[in-house]
């Protein structure tokens, strides 16, 4: 709680500084945020890649700007699904291998989304996370939530999982949850789909799966979930939890022996120069309501309209 207070001090003098601007359009380039509150996976990133391919679909040019949590790179780094994650940070890699679009990370995201505009020909950015990041200009804001941990204590870092005031969920345009929605948010379903070899690129089912015996290796904010639908699913696997955003080595797999491996997508991109052929990635299908793209869409036909 001390050490809470001390947090909670320095995120008033933060906002102080950096208060909340009115939604802009800076240069003809919106930037939608999706962000969270708390520490730990709410499913942000995939709501992302949904995001981006939803857009793709309504006929804009998306990109995606990230802070590369976890990376070391410095300045901004357009990323390949061949670029190093401990350079640029797991969740931006494994993005790239999903989406077709520009990637770009920077500490600074002013920055690398001036880097975007002047380099690629498109029409709207995506930030992955940024929500507490006032120093950069955004058009629709979406909150993502766990429908099951939700606020949690609703106490600040470290005593509770908020990264800032529980307030700030009203000040955003949307507020996605990841499981069972309250009135007025959007649920987001996420289940588990096909297995993808990370040697021969090979696909499976899961029900292909429950035939074998696994490990299921993770190191994301909330592996709990991910060990639940692998349970749902039928598949027999002993858990193995590493922290979020761990950095891999072949050293970490020692003790499991010949064993099959199945991770996430977000594992998966920091493991590929080491696995072997009974490694899987377990790929996940995200869906939402039809309404949620539209309303967004109607959002950025509208702050076109109001920029020219």
């Amino acid at each position: 709680m001390p050490a809470s207070l001390i947090y909670a001090v320095g995120l008033l003098i933060y906002q102080s500084l950096n208060p909340l601007r009115p939604r802009k359009i800076e240069e003809g380039l919106p930037v939608i945020v999706v962000g969270n509150l708390t520490t730990g996976g709410t499913g942000k990133t995939p709501l992302v890649v949904w995001l981006v391919k939803a857009l793709i679909g309504a006929g804009y040019r998306p990109a995606v700007i990230s802070r590369g949590y976890g990376g070391t790179g410095r300045g901004s780094l357009s990323v390949l699904a061949t670029t190093d994650a401990a350079l640029v940070g797991d969740e931006a890699v494994m993005m790239a291998w999903v989406l077709d679009v520009p990637i770009v990370v920077d500490k600074d995201r002013r920055r690398g989304i001036a880097y975007l505009r002047e380099n690629f020909d498109v029409n709207v950015l995506v930030s992955d996370d940024g929500l507490q990041n006032r120093r950069f200009p955004r058009w629709i804001e979406v909150l993502v939530l766990d429908g099951t941990r939700r606020l949690g204590s609703g106490l600040l870092l470290p005593a509770g999982p908020l990264r800032e005031f529980s307030s700030r969920a009203k000040t955003v345009d949307f507020v996605v949850t990841n499981g069972e929605a309250r009135p007025g948010e959007i649920k987001m379903t996420t289940v588990l789909a096909q297995c993808v070899n990370l040697v021969s690129g090979e696909t499976r089912t899961l029900s292909e799966m429950d035939k074998h015996k696994f490990v299921a290796v993770t190191g994301i904010g909330h592996a709990g979930r991910f060990f639940d639908q692998l349970t749902q699913a039928g598949v027999r696997f002993e858990p193995q939890q590493f922290p979020d955003h761990h950095v891999f080595s072949e050293d970490d797999f020692i003790r499991f022996g010949s064993d099959g491996v199945l991770m996430t997508a977000k594992d998966a991109v920091k493991c590929r120069t080491f696995s072997r052929s009974n490694w899987w990635q377990v790929e996940l299908k995200v869906d939402l309501p039809p309404e949620f793209i539209d309303s967004v869409l109607q959002q950025l036909s509208s702050g076109a309209e109001g920029a020219e």
